[in-house]
């Protein structure tokens, strides 16, 4: 390992050493171009110039302390192992194509400087972030996990997953301030997702995405992490939230609409104000909680997938839950059945199907639930226990036009 400083003037960083590079601060030039074993450091002693990158670059660690001149890097994209020390005295520029890529588990230090250029955070690894990382350009990762500080996303910025199959994990806040900011997957894989808690309050689009703005599959999320909106258009080329980590995820979205919610793992929502999904709550082979003080409105309500072992749907006992046009359970079997019970004991939930929808309910039981605002629901072979304006349907009242009440 060796010290590369900057002491070429303004001038082009590529693969000719000329006297570029000393191996001490302000030292004489001749040391060799730097590699991935080198410490490279822009100093004061650099002087107020602009480095230029012309090429490919590498460095073992990258660390601008005291710089006052401008980094541009162009097209090219420069590749560090270790950490990445920027500052707000220095001048960064180059495209929202390339950048720095990151190839190993460090600190990352940007003093303040907002970052225009991609950052690309190498999969499976853990960054610290020891300051703010604002940007206004692309925040690629995958399997990453990013800690302390917050990512914010300033105009014209993106947070993309971009490996199949993972999901980035990490104490680091995802801040939105900006308008015409996406986050999402830029994959194939409905399976890929973002496990960090989510503010937006921006003054123009945000975007959800999955598989290049496709328009279809989903926004995964996940963890015991919070979504909170404040304020901003919220645009959906996804088809639909999806759960790929199993927590507590609290949804704080004031009455704003999401396309649709997939719950692929057992997982409980924290409904801190109330949810509208404008398409279809699928209810997969897990257990799901609903919790929280607020109300949820969904277009429909599925769970058509064979369940493996009896699985239950827990609403908060007192809240109010809404399906205006179908309420679809063919999932269950008289071997594993569905259950839909208040999480109080003798307090109901209140889940109201419109009157105007349309149902088909097998083997699911009903506990401590008030269903009197809407229209009957009746469950095929189910149990009902203490639950209002359900009713038992077997197979020798079917078509007979006669039904079972059971309170």
């Amino acid at each position: 390992m060796a010290a590369r400083y900057w002491v070429g003037g303004s001038a082009t960083w590529n693969a000719t050493a000329g006297t570029k590079w000393a191996t001490t601060s302000g030292g004489a030039g001749g040391a060799a171009v730097p590699t991935t074993a080198d410490d490279v450091f822009f100093d004061a002693a650099s002087g107020a110039v602009t480095i230029t990158l012309g090429a490919t670059g590498s460095a073992k660690t990258f660390n601008c302390t005291g710089f006052t001149g401008t980094f541009a890097m162009s097209t090219f994209q420069l590749s560090v192992l270790g950490d990445v020390t920027l500052v707000n005295t220095m001048t960064l520029s180059g495209t929202s194509t390339v950048g720095f890529s990151m190839g190993t588990s460090c600190n990352v230090t940007t003093g303040g400087l907002t970052i225009p250029v991609v950052f690309s955070f190498g999969t499976g690894l853990t960054f610290t972030l020891l300051d703010a990382f604002n940007t206004t350009s692309n925040v690629r990762h995958g399997a990453t996990t990013f800690n302390t500080s917050n990512i914010n996303l300033l105009d014209n910025s993106n947070f993309l997953n971009v490996v199949n199959n993972t999901t980035s994990l990490g104490t680091s806040l995802i801040n939105i301030t900006g308008n015409n900011v996406s986050i999402g997957a830029n994959t194939t894989s409905i399976n890929s997702g973002i496990a960090q808690s989510i503010t937006i309050n921006s003054p123009g689009n945000v975007t959800f995405r999955q598989d290049s703005n496709s328009g279809g599959g989903a926004f995964g999320f996940g963890g015991t992490k919070t979504f909170t909106y404040t304020a901003g258009t919220l645009v959906y080329n996804c088809a639909y939230f999806r759960s790929v980590l199993t927590g507590t995820y609290t949804f704080n979205m004031t009455g704003q609409s999401i396309p649709g919610l997939n719950l692929a793992v057992a997982t409980t929502i924290n409904l801190s104000s109330a949810l509208n999904i404008s398409g279809t709550f699928t209810l997969l082979n897990a257990n799901t909680t609903i919790t929280g003080v607020g109300s949820l409105t969904c277009n429909t309500l599925s769970l058509t997938t064979s369940l493996t072992a009896n699985r239950a749907l827990t609403l908060q006992s007192s809240s109010v839950y809404n399906v205006t046009n179908s309420f679809i359970i063919t999932g269950p079997t008289n071997s594993f059945r569905y259950s839909i019970v208040s999480s109080t004991g003798g307090v109901k939930a209140i889940l109201t199907l419109s009157t105007s929808g349309t149902q088909n309910v097998m083997y699911t039981n009903a506990t401590d639930i008030d269903s009197s605002l809407g229209q009957t629901i009746y469950s095929f072979n189910g149990t009902l226990t203490d639950s209002i304006n359900w009713q038992v349907l077997n197979a020798s009242l079917i078509g007979s036009g006669v039904s079972t009440f059971v309170n």
